[in-house]
């Protein structure tokens, strides 16, 4: 798994501009999977973010170009969502703050299975947009505890890491740094391709407790099933693409 340690958290971010006024109509959901871009006013960069948006709220995307990962919840009032994320930088990278995470409030307008469209603010000058379109065929899938059921394995920055699950959704994992892992997969909506994962990482006798998302992909002919999963704590960012042994 890719460990994303924290320098510091400075850089609080507010959210601005198109989410303003009240919730209109009836309560819209934010959740899907999700392709599009994030743009950053301050140092005028587009990139391309892929994630995922559990029913309840819960989402995590990753920097297709750059790889950090965004992770939080939110809720919804009518089409408007609020929420709070975090974000973790690369090892050896840093946000435009200086720092190697970041966190606060976003705020956004949601088209149910087509669009999450929103605005934040940064303190020290950044402000930026996320412009988010829906992934069917990626998200209308029906989640099932027994399709996770098995041992994974994922390869990352020279990291290995094997977790098993049971049919509980209880799991046990290590990796090549020596670290373990154990937590739980839960079901959201069994009509949608979202879990609820929660962990904790215990890495040199340091506990790091984190929660996220994850999605699942089938296999595709001859290949094996995968999943994505997305999660964040205090210091630690993790993003991995486990496939099935």
């Amino acid at each position: 798994m890719r460990k994303l340690i924290a320098v510091c958290c400075a850089l609080l971010l507010s959210a601005c501009g198109g989410g303003g006024g009240g919730e209109s109509g009836p309560p819209q959901s934010p959740g899907g999977v999700y392709t599009g871009t994030f743009h950053s006013n301050a140092a005028n960069v587009t990139f391309p973010v892929k994630g995922v948006v559990s029913e309840a709220g819960r989402f995590f995307f990753v920097d297709l170009d750059n790889g950090p990962i965004y992770q939080g919840a939110g809720n919804t009032k009518g089409d408007k969502y609020d929420g709070f994320f975090k974000a973790f930088a690369p090892d050896g990278f840093e946000f435009i703050n200086g720092d190697a995470v970041t966190e606060g409030p976003i705020l956004g307008t949601i088209d149910e299975r087509g669009t999450l469209i929103g605005t934040y603010r940064a303190q020290g000058g950044d402000t930026g947009t996320f412009n988010l379109t829906y992934v069917p065929a990626e998200y209308e899938i029906a989640s099932s505890l027994g399709l996770l059921v098995g041992t994974w394995n994922s390869t990352n920055d020279g990291v290995t890491s094997t977790i098993t699950i049971a049919a509980s959704g209880k799991f046990t994992g290590t990796d090549s740094d020596g670290c373990t892992y154990s937590g739980t997969v839960s079901l959201v909506d069994p009509d949608f391709n979202a879990y609820h994962v929660t962990t904790n990482q215990v890495c040199g006798g340091t506990t790091n407790g984190m929660g996220g998302v994850l999605t699942y992909t089938p296999a595709v002919g001859a290949g094996k099933p995968t999943f994505a999963v997305g999660l964040g704590g205090v210091k630690v960012g993790i993003f991995a693409i486990f496939t099935k042994s």
